[in-house]
Protein backbone atom coordinates (compact mmCIF):
# COMPACT_ATOMS: atom_id res chain seq x y z
CA UNK A 1 0.00 0.00 0.00
CA UNK A 2 3.05 2.27 0.01
CA UNK A 3 2.21 3.52 -3.48
CA UNK A 4 -0.82 5.40 -2.11
CA UNK A 5 -0.26 8.85 -0.62
CA UNK A 6 -2.26 10.13 2.35
CA UNK A 7 -2.86 13.87 2.03
CA UNK A 8 -3.69 15.76 5.24
CA UNK A 9 -4.64 19.47 5.07
CA UNK A 10 -3.96 21.02 8.49
CA UNK A 11 -4.76 24.41 9.99
CA UNK A 12 -3.90 25.03 13.66
CA UNK A 13 -3.91 21.29 14.48
CA UNK A 14 -3.63 19.83 17.96
CA UNK A 15 -1.45 16.89 19.04
CA UNK A 16 -3.84 14.35 17.55
CA UNK A 17 -2.18 15.08 14.19
CA UNK A 18 1.04 13.61 15.59
CA UNK A 19 -0.82 10.45 16.59
CA UNK A 20 -2.45 10.18 13.15
CA UNK A 21 0.92 10.49 11.41
CA UNK A 22 2.59 7.95 13.70
CA UNK A 23 -0.05 5.35 12.87
CA UNK A 24 -0.51 6.05 9.17
CA UNK A 25 3.20 6.16 8.34
CA UNK A 26 3.27 2.40 8.92
CA UNK A 27 1.14 1.95 5.82
CA UNK A 28 1.43 4.99 3.57
CA UNK A 29 3.58 7.85 2.39
CA UNK A 30 2.10 10.98 3.99
CA UNK A 31 1.94 14.57 2.82
CA UNK A 32 0.80 17.28 5.23
CA UNK A 33 -0.13 20.76 4.06
CA UNK A 34 0.31 23.40 6.76
CA UNK A 35 -2.38 25.80 5.57
CA UNK A 36 -1.09 29.02 7.13
CA UNK A 37 -1.26 27.87 10.76
CA UNK A 38 -0.44 30.30 13.57
CA UNK A 39 3.20 30.35 14.82
CA UNK A 40 2.40 28.53 18.07
CA UNK A 41 1.55 25.39 16.07
CA UNK A 42 5.02 25.21 14.50
CA UNK A 43 6.16 22.71 17.15
CA UNK A 44 3.56 20.19 15.95
CA UNK A 45 4.69 20.47 12.34
CA UNK A 46 8.34 20.29 13.45
CA UNK A 47 7.61 17.04 15.31
CA UNK A 48 6.10 15.32 12.27
CA UNK A 49 8.46 16.84 9.69
CA UNK A 50 10.77 13.80 9.59
CA UNK A 51 7.86 11.43 8.97
CA UNK A 52 5.96 13.33 6.26
CA UNK A 53 6.35 15.44 3.15
CA UNK A 54 5.54 18.87 4.56
CA UNK A 55 4.33 21.76 2.40
CA UNK A 56 3.48 25.15 3.89
CA UNK A 57 1.13 27.96 2.91
CA UNK A 58 2.20 31.27 4.40
CA UNK A 59 -1.48 32.29 4.51
CA UNK A 60 -4.60 30.30 5.37
CA UNK A 61 -6.15 29.68 1.95
CA UNK A 62 -8.60 26.96 2.94
CA UNK A 63 -8.96 23.19 2.79
CA UNK A 64 -9.62 23.12 -0.95
CA UNK A 65 -6.45 25.02 -1.79
CA UNK A 66 -4.47 22.77 0.56
CA UNK A 67 -5.74 19.67 -1.23
CA UNK A 68 -4.91 21.20 -4.60
CA UNK A 69 -1.40 22.05 -3.39
CA UNK A 70 -0.92 18.40 -2.45
CA UNK A 71 -2.24 17.13 -5.77
CA UNK A 72 -0.02 19.54 -7.71
CA UNK A 73 2.99 18.34 -5.75
CA UNK A 74 2.17 14.76 -6.77
CA UNK A 75 1.97 15.88 -10.41
CA UNK A 76 5.22 17.86 -10.29
CA UNK A 77 7.14 15.05 -8.60
CA UNK A 78 5.55 12.46 -10.91
CA UNK A 79 5.41 9.93 -8.10
CA UNK A 80 4.50 6.38 -9.04
CA UNK A 81 1.29 6.29 -7.04
CA UNK A 82 -2.15 4.77 -7.51
CA UNK A 83 -3.68 7.89 -5.98
CA UNK A 84 -4.21 9.86 -2.80
CA UNK A 85 -6.46 9.55 0.23
CA UNK A 86 -7.58 12.83 1.78
CA UNK A 87 -7.71 12.60 5.58
CA UNK A 88 -8.83 15.27 8.06
CA UNK A 89 -6.32 16.42 10.68
CA UNK A 90 -8.78 16.51 13.59
CA UNK A 91 -9.17 12.80 14.32
CA UNK A 92 -12.54 12.29 12.62
CA UNK A 93 -11.19 9.39 10.56
CA UNK A 94 -10.05 6.18 12.20
CA UNK A 95 -6.87 4.48 10.98
CA UNK A 96 -8.93 1.39 10.18
CA UNK A 97 -11.25 3.41 7.95
CA UNK A 98 -8.36 5.07 6.11
CA UNK A 99 -7.01 1.59 5.38
CA UNK A 100 -10.47 0.44 4.24
CA UNK A 101 -10.60 3.30 1.75
CA UNK A 102 -7.04 2.51 0.62
CA UNK A 103 -7.86 -1.15 0.11
CA UNK A 104 -10.93 -0.23 -1.92
CA UNK A 105 -8.85 2.09 -4.11
CA UNK A 106 -6.40 -0.75 -4.73
CA UNK A 107 -9.27 -3.04 -5.67
CA UNK A 108 -11.50 -0.79 -7.79
CA UNK A 109 -9.20 2.04 -8.91
CA UNK A 110 -12.10 4.50 -8.81
CA UNK A 111 -13.11 7.43 -6.59
CA UNK A 112 -13.93 6.16 -3.10
CA UNK A 113 -16.10 8.10 -0.63
CA UNK A 114 -16.01 7.12 3.03
CA UNK A 115 -19.55 7.82 4.23
CA UNK A 116 -20.71 8.44 7.79
CA UNK A 117 -24.12 7.80 9.31
CA UNK A 118 -26.08 11.04 9.17
CA UNK A 119 -28.18 9.97 12.16
CA UNK A 120 -25.06 10.05 14.36
CA UNK A 121 -23.95 13.54 13.34
CA UNK A 122 -24.57 16.62 15.51
CA UNK A 123 -27.65 18.40 14.20
CA UNK A 124 -25.72 21.48 13.05
CA UNK A 125 -23.41 19.29 10.91
CA UNK A 126 -26.24 17.11 9.68
CA UNK A 127 -28.45 19.94 8.39
CA UNK A 128 -26.20 21.18 5.59
CA UNK A 129 -25.44 17.63 4.52
CA UNK A 130 -29.14 16.78 4.25
CA UNK A 131 -29.90 19.91 2.19
CA UNK A 132 -27.07 19.26 -0.26
CA UNK A 133 -28.06 15.60 -0.47
CA UNK A 134 -31.60 16.60 -1.53
CA UNK A 135 -30.34 19.09 -4.11
CA UNK A 136 -28.10 16.43 -5.66
CA UNK A 137 -30.99 13.97 -5.77
CA UNK A 138 -33.11 16.50 -7.67
CA UNK A 139 -30.36 17.77 -9.95
CA UNK A 140 -28.46 14.59 -10.82
CA UNK A 141 -30.97 11.84 -9.94
CA UNK A 142 -28.24 10.19 -7.86
CA UNK A 143 -28.15 9.56 -4.13
CA UNK A 144 -24.93 10.36 -2.28
CA UNK A 145 -25.03 9.30 1.34
CA UNK A 146 -22.51 11.79 2.77
CA UNK A 147 -21.87 14.83 0.59
CA UNK A 148 -19.35 16.42 2.97
CA UNK A 149 -17.12 13.50 3.83
CA UNK A 150 -13.45 14.41 4.01
CA UNK A 151 -12.23 10.82 3.67
CA UNK A 152 -11.90 10.26 -0.06
CA UNK A 153 -9.63 8.30 -2.38
CA UNK A 154 -8.70 9.91 -5.68
CA UNK A 155 -7.03 7.81 -8.40
CA UNK A 156 -4.02 9.31 -10.14
CA UNK A 157 -5.88 9.76 -13.44
CA UNK A 158 -7.96 12.55 -11.85
CA UNK A 159 -5.02 14.60 -10.57
CA UNK A 160 -4.95 17.09 -13.45
CA UNK A 161 -8.68 17.80 -13.31
CA UNK A 162 -8.90 17.97 -9.51
CA UNK A 163 -5.87 20.27 -9.27
CA UNK A 164 -7.74 22.86 -11.34
CA UNK A 165 -11.40 22.75 -10.32
CA UNK A 166 -12.61 25.81 -8.46
CA UNK A 167 -13.24 26.12 -4.74
CA UNK A 168 -10.72 27.07 -2.07
CA UNK A 169 -12.41 25.99 1.16
CA UNK A 170 -14.97 23.29 1.94
CA UNK A 171 -16.84 24.14 -1.27
CA UNK A 172 -13.95 22.48 -3.16
CA UNK A 173 -15.18 19.08 -2.03
CA UNK A 174 -18.61 19.92 -3.44
CA UNK A 175 -17.05 20.95 -6.74
CA UNK A 176 -15.28 17.59 -6.78
CA UNK A 177 -18.61 15.80 -6.39
CA UNK A 178 -20.14 17.92 -9.15
CA UNK A 179 -17.32 16.92 -11.48
CA UNK A 180 -17.88 13.25 -10.66
CA UNK A 181 -21.65 13.44 -11.18
CA UNK A 182 -21.65 15.69 -14.26
CA UNK A 183 -19.10 13.49 -16.04
CA UNK A 184 -20.71 10.27 -14.80
CA UNK A 185 -17.44 9.08 -13.31
CA UNK A 186 -17.41 5.82 -11.42
CA UNK A 187 -17.40 6.16 -7.64
CA UNK A 188 -18.02 3.86 -4.71
CA UNK A 189 -19.25 4.56 -1.19
CA UNK A 190 -18.03 2.58 1.81
CA UNK A 191 -19.29 2.98 5.37
CA UNK A 192 -16.96 4.48 7.95
CA UNK A 193 -17.29 5.36 11.62
CA UNK A 194 -18.99 8.61 12.58
CA UNK A 195 -16.56 10.18 15.04
CA UNK A 196 -17.42 13.41 16.84
CA UNK A 197 -16.03 14.25 20.26
CA UNK A 198 -14.90 17.24 22.28
CA UNK A 199 -11.34 16.83 21.04
CA UNK A 200 -12.29 17.26 17.39
CA UNK A 201 -11.13 20.65 16.12
CA UNK A 202 -12.98 20.84 12.83
CA UNK A 203 -12.43 24.12 10.97
CA UNK A 204 -15.83 23.79 9.28
CA UNK A 205 -17.76 27.01 9.94
CA UNK A 206 -21.24 25.56 10.16
CA UNK A 207 -23.27 28.49 8.82
CA UNK A 208 -20.78 30.21 6.52
CA UNK A 209 -19.27 27.07 5.02
CA UNK A 210 -22.64 25.33 4.73
CA UNK A 211 -23.97 28.28 2.72
CA UNK A 212 -20.87 28.18 0.51
CA UNK A 213 -21.27 24.43 -0.11
CA UNK A 214 -25.00 24.79 -0.86
CA UNK A 215 -24.35 27.69 -3.26
CA UNK A 216 -21.70 25.63 -5.00
CA UNK A 217 -24.14 22.74 -5.32
CA UNK A 218 -26.89 24.92 -6.81
CA UNK A 219 -24.69 26.68 -9.40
Amino acid sequence: MNDIIVLIPAYNPDKILIEIVEELKKYYKIMVINDGSDPEYKRIFDEISKSVILKTHETNYGKGEAIKTGIRECIEQNWNTKGIITVDADGQHSIEDVKKVGNQLEKDNCIILGVRELSKMPIKNKLGNVIVKKIIQLKYKIDITDTQTGLRAIPKRYFNEFSQIRGSRFNYEMEMLKYILYNKEKFKEIKIKTIYNKNNKSKFRVIKDSISVINSCIK
